[in-house]
């Protein structure tokens, strides 16, 4: 049976950048072919003159060349894959530089990605810096790569290769080994958290895939750092005919519960338009 695949996601620029979502160092990208699924988070670093451009530059250039060398990178090594994910990464960032005349460094940003192999079930990730990317596997909700360890300085996609986590997750039982994976800047993720455990409320939105309730919920953090989370979300196809009874039903309930939260968000809207017209009357 097949899959479905859908990507989503949310950013915010956060209010030591103002209001103005120009000012948003953060940047994503997804894709997909005939063979793969891909979905990169680049975190610019707010202290470089161009942290922005080089995370937009970075997401653009790693979701291109992994669904172009996919099969590639998931048959080589680890140590291998961190070298040439390097030096792709680099040579785009130093062809922006020469032609802009600044030094590489001020491109720096961090990296986050997920690239599913679509035919043999595999999932290889990887990592620079302190964004964080999880799977969601059964009722739980698991950490794929750790951020960066702060006290040791946060490292970019400027610095070594050996600072990239990076692996190939096998297939489990014949399937994905999680049916949903999302990437967080650290601006999001820190969010999430609480004393290093995920926010029960945050946790209950990510298993149930409520994704517009948890970028409401982020936008009512009023972050002081751009928030960002992009998600890849797996599916096994329906075919027609082929509901069980209580699949149906579920579904039925889940589309319900979907018509009732548009309801209520109209709602609200309406209540917001009422409140400011009184105000003005």
């Amino acid at each position: 049976m097949g899959k479905k695949f859908k990507s989503s996601g949310f950013t915010q620029a956060g209010t030591n950048h103002g209001s103005d979502e120009r000012n948003n160092q953060d940047a994503t990208a997804s894709g997909s072919n005939a063979r793969f699924e891909v979905i990169v988070l680049a975190d610019g670093v707010s202290s470089c003159k161009k942290g922005g451009e080089g995370a937009r530059i970075t997401a653009e250039t790693i979701k291109n060349w992994f669904l172009d060398m996919g099969e590639r990178l998931m048959d080589i090594s680890d140590e291998e894959r961190k070298d040439v994910i390097s030096s792709v990464m680099t040579s785009a960032l130093e062809k922006q530089a020469r032609q802009d005349g600044l030094d590489i460094k001020e491109y720096s940003s961090t990296l986050a990605t997920i690239l599913i192999d679509k035919k043999l079930k595999r999932t290889m990730y990887a990592s620079v810096g302190d964004s964080l990317l999880l799977g969601i596997v059964g009722d739980k909700v698991s950490i794929v790569a750790m951020p960066a360890d702060s006290r040791n300085g946060i490292p970019t996609t400027t610095d070594q290769s050996k600072f990239i986590k990076t692996g190939v997750l096998e297939a489990k039982n014949g399937e994905l080994v999680a049916s949903s994976f999302i990437a967080c800047s650290d601006g999001a993720w820190k969010e999430l958290y609480r004393r290093n455990k995920l926010r029960s409320e945050v946790k209950e939105m990510i298993l149930g895939r409520d994704y517009s309730d948890l970028s409401e919920y982020l936008k009512s953090r009023n972050t002081f750092d751009d928030c960002t989370f992009i998600t890849l979300d797996t599916e096994r196809e329906i075919e027609k005919g082929e509901q069980t009874p209580l699949e149906a039903k579920r579904s039925e309930k889940a589309q319900l519960e979907d018509e009732a939260r548009k309801i209520s968000k109209t709602e609200k809207a309406i209540d917001r338009i009422e409140t400011k017209k009184d105000l003005l009357e």
